[in-house]
């Protein structure tokens, strides 16, 4: 159709067989054709005409759409289905994408076929005739999100929560969400400001190029209860000046890199107990992420013991489950913004630091928070009121592009087709036994075919003609019998994993209509498949998940690997004599070589993130000593390692010696 195709006549509509039926029927009962024309809602000189013709224009116009209504229901389909994995179609995309449907299906077109892509015009319309579509700017999400968001994962937090629930029966008071955020000196976002139409760039006055990041640690009930924050500041030392405007019973605390660790975690616990009061009868749910400092024995015997019963969520989804991200810390960030702006703007020539940080936060927290947001938050997450059918499928479509296939004994592996023009991917389906009655004219219809079944115990695999060289006619009634037998599983799940990988992978003929009578239609599925990771990949044994920290199993399973590590801190190990000269290495000459290696390494340090392999603690998180193995160049706090004096070589090291 012409670029901005206007009708010479906007207002003419198809008449439809259904009116001219009906005006049939009220002129046989006495009106007239005006009158019946009117009734029927078309003009008289169009009744008159269709009534000469004795037909209806199926069409307006010599121009015709390219595809009919369920081929373009079927290319929507598609649109959807890919954005709602995360892998949604660009306008050059889908372009192609269309061209190469209306090619691969024979379906008459005006596409260029020197771009081999469909008009901007035809995308546009497609849009139009299907409003809820729109081109529009994503937002990068990880792979880990998408993978991390899958309905095992959720199920098992639901799971958790109810058994917390019916064991404890918490009134919504009760049931608490913490969690971090960054602010920073420099906001992120601008306020919109009134300027001149066409003016490119619009500018406003910050702090500087880049802030600096305070944490503030925010917890939040069902209620509307807000415990004050505390303060995170990445500094040595904690001065009561960085408090002066902060929220009302906030507290400071300093770290060097600014963010939490267990011993501020722990510290806010204190906190958390001294304004929640959780007793025996009254006990509190917190509910927080699966951050490492987090997870520590520490805290989970001081939460057991104060009545504290924590649920944490499962990675990668905080996006989703948590409250306070859903529906606190956007307006939250929004508004401190604002309130930064108007700080500048109130002192010019003054830019904001870590001292007008807290004044700045309790300005827009004061403004966001309220009891509806609190309620509004645990309400779309389904934490409370408890709602555990809150998420549909296509919330888990993302996470369906990584599931993982285990083959069984009655499934087998089908490719359609490798033609690089169609672009197929594998597909797996299952073998269902067929009916004796359509045995034989099954057995008419695929005389002339030349392909052999051949059954393997877990893959059917299924020879195209110019691959075998001596075809045969197939006996049908008995493939069918082969298909239809069990075949012996095996009995390890990673053993039919292994076999699965290592079947050859044939390609069929071509499916549809084996006379040939009339050319069968291509899916669009099958010329542009939706994502699919071809790989299984090995998950870890100790992947995080959602688990109640404070249950009796859980911390045995932390008392277990904190016993680990006090047996690994107390080993001593003796140095290596030189088997030539039959004595041991001198201590002085390896202190220096040791001193010297750790100044060297100092900078290096101090740009990179180095964590003990024994305590997991961050490096630069605390004042202890550091050493550096001389194998692997893997820093350790020095109170971990048995290493008195000398060469320092880690436990890890000395295991693989």
């Amino acid at each position: 159709m012409p670029r901005k195709y206007i009708r010479k006549c906007p207002d003419r509509k198809v008449c439809t067989q259904e009116q001219i039926d009906k005006a049939k029927q009220l002129i046989g009962e006495g009106k007239s054709k005006r009158a019946a024309a009117e009734i029927v809602g078309i003009n008289e000189s169009t009744l008159r005409k269709r009534l000469k013709l004795n037909s209806t224009a199926t069409s307006m116009g010599r121009y015709q759409q390219t595809f009919t209504r369920e081929q373009e229901e079927e290319i929507y389909n598609h649109c959807k289905s890919s954005d709602e994995r995360f892998y949604g179609l660009t306008l050059n995309t889908l372009r192609k994408l269309v061209y190469e449907f209306a090619e691969v299906n024979e379906i008459e077109n005006r596409f260029d076929k020197t771009t081999k892509m469909a008009g901007k015009d035809w995308v546009y319309e497609f849009i139009k005739r299907h409003p809820d579509l729109a081109l529009k700017q994503t937002t990068p999400t990880s792979i880990a999100r998408a993978i991390g968001f899958n309905q095992v994962q959720v199920n098992r937090f639901y799971t958790n929560l109810k058994k917390c629930q019916e064991k404890y029966n918490f009134p919504p008071g009760r049931i608490y969400n913490m969690d971090e955020t960054g602010i920073s000196t420099v906001p992120k976002k601008t306020p919109k400001v009134i300027s001149l139409k066409g003016k490119k760039n619009v500018n406003k006055i910050v702090s500087g190029e880049r802030g600096q990041t305070i944490t503030a640690v925010c917890c939040v009930s069902a209620t509307g209860n807000y415990v004050p924050p505390p303060f995170i500041f990445p500094r040595k030392r904690m001065k009561g000046e960085l408090m002066d405007g902060a929220p009302t019973g906030s507290i400071g605390m300093t770290s060097d890199s600014g963010f939490i660790n267990t011993d501020l975690y722990l510290e806010w616990l204190h906190h958390f107990k001294d304004y929640t009061s959780p007793t025996v009868d009254n006990p509190v749910l917190l509910i927080i992420d699966n951050h490492s400092s987090h997870i520590s024995l520490q805290g989970t015997l001081y939460c057991r013991q104060h009545n504290i019963i924590v649920l944490t969520l499962p990675p990668h989804s905080s996006h989703k489950l948590q409250p306070l991200d859903r529906a606190i810390y956007s307006p939250l960030k929004s508004q401190y913004a604002i309130k930064a702006d108007k700080w500048m703007a109130q002192h010019p020539g003054r830019s904001i630091n870590q001292y007008q940080v807290t004044l700045i936060f309790n300005r827009a927290f004061l403004k966001i928070a309220t009891v509806g947001n609190a309620a509004s938050a645990f309400r779309v997450t389904g934490i409370y009121p408890f709602n555990n059918d809150l998420f549909t499928e296509a919330d888990f479509a993302p996470s369906s592009v990584t599931d993982m296939f285990c083959p069984t004994s009655d499934t087998v592996l089908q490719n359609p087709s490798t033609s690089s023009s169609l672009g197929l991917d594998h597909h797996i389906v299952s073998v269902a036994p067929v009916p004796q009655e359509l045995v034989a004219s099954a057995s008419a219809d695929l005389s002339e075919t030349q392909f052999e079944i051949s059954d393997v115990s877990t893959v059917a695999e299924v020879h195209h003609p110019s691959s075998s060289p001596l075809p045969r006619k197939p006996n049908i009634e008995t493939d069918i019998q082969k298909a239809n037998e069990p075949s012996h599983a095996l009995s390890d799940p990673m053993d039919q994993i292994e076999e699965f990988q290592e079947q050859q992978i044939i390609p069929p003929p071509v499916l549809g209509n084996i006379s040939n009578t009339h050319k069968s239609h291509i899916p669009l599925i099958n010329i542009s498949p939706l994502p699919k990771a071809t790989h299984i990949q090995i998950r870890r044994k100790n992947a995080s998940k959602s688990e109640i920290i404070t249950n009796s199993p859980f911390k045995n399973m932390l008392e277990e690997k904190q016993k680990e590590v006090d047996r690994k801190s107390k080993k001593i190990r003796k140095p290596k004599m030189n088997m030539e000269t039959k004595t041991k290495p001198k201590k002085k000459d390896n202190i220096k070589t040791n001193t010297k290696t750790k100044d060297n390494d100092k900078n290096k340090c101090s740009e990179q993130e180095y964590y003990c392999p024994l305590c997991q603690e961050k490096y630069g998180d605390t004042a202890e000593a550091w050493i550096k193995c001389s194998i692997c160049s893997s820093w350790w706090h020095e109170a971990c390692t048995s290493c008195e004096s000398g060469i320092f070589t880690c436990d890890l090291c000395v295991v693989k010696d």
